[in-house]
């Protein structure tokens, strides 16, 4: 081999060695320029609230929804159809329950057409707060009582019903005609509607029970159940976790929902009140209007 083709192959390995050297140095400084980007991304963090304030906002709604859950235990029990309903105090600092009774329109002839043709116009209707089991049915197992005549009925009343002293668990609320005095709706059977509302005259010689639902009287508030039959097993869970006793509740549940069933009642509320709750008991009453054409 010359010189001359010596000096070419040194040539030629001394470009392709610096080619690499040069291609190798990029690689690095661009390996830096990365790393220094990343860091300043990382360092800018603060800055950049958008992209943190989402994560930031769903922890602070639950935050909230936790303390409502706690502050609020009718919001943790609506989903058993449970509704609290706080008492309120009278001069003599016992209990009460705020409670309206108001005409529900429809379209055919239901609650208020059939107490009227069975006590009249002028009559009047008993309404009692009953314990579901044990202390029996009567005027000594009463909690709350008074007459309430049909034509209050028929307008609309509100008024705070005093508790006598009881313990602790499942009632039911009631509203009855009462013509033989007996003081009590617990023991009366359901209304038949078809048979009362098909009579020409007034029967006064029969009682019936025409709206009920079950309340539950706790301490510190009141519960009030608004759900359906089927809810009653969650409410029975419900209770059983407050601390209730299994076999007395499976009992009032039992005949909560037989009276439910036979009754048929529309479904109760718990409404603002002021700065509290009352309770709202519907009673259906026929008002045609053009929506029922």
């Amino acid at each position: 081999m010359n010189s001359r083709v010596k000096i070419v192959i040194l040539v030629c390995v001394g470009l392709l060695f610096s080619l690499y050297l040069w291609k190798s140095g990029k690689k690095r400084n661009a390996g830096v320029s990365s790393d220094k980007k990343a860091e300043e991304i990382d360092n800018s963090g603060p800055s950049e609230v958008g992209s943190g304030s989402g994560t930031a906002d769903e922890q602070s709604s639950k935050d909230v929804a936790e303390k409502q859950r706690l502050d609020y235990p009718e919001i943790k029990r609506s989903h058993v159809g449970l509704q609290t309903v706080p008492y309120k105090e009278n001069a003599k600092n016992a209990r009460m329950l705020a409670i309206e009774v108001v005409p529900q329109p429809g379209c055919h002839r239901g609650d208020l057409e059939a107490i009227k043709a069975l006590v009249g116009d002028e009559g009047s209707m008993l309404f009692t707060i009953e314990p579901m089991v044990g202390g029996g049915a009567g005027k000594n197992s009463l909690v709350a009582s008074r007459k309430i005549s049909v034509a209050s009925i028929e307008s609309g009343i509100a008024a705070d019903i005093a508790l006598a002293d009881s313990p602790e668990g499942t009632y039911g609320i009631y509203l009855c005609s009462d013509n033989q005095g007996t003081g009590s709706c617990a023991s009366k059977m359901a209304a038949d509607y078809n048979d009362i509302l098909s009579q020409n005259t007034v029967r006064s010689d029969r009682d019936a029970t025409f709206f009920y639902q079950m309340i539950v009287l706790a301490k510190p508030d009141a519960q009030l159940f608004n759900g359906t039959v089927k809810d009653l097993p969650k409410v029975r869970q419900e209770l059983l976790r407050q601390g209730y006793n299994d076999d007395q509740l499976r009992r009032a549940l039992k005949r909560t929902g037989a009276t439910m069933n036979a009754v048929k009642s529309l479904p109760p509320s718990a409404a603002a009140d002021g700065e509290g709750r009352k309770i709202v008991l519907p009673i259906a009453k026929l008002d045609r209007t053009a929506a029922c054409n």
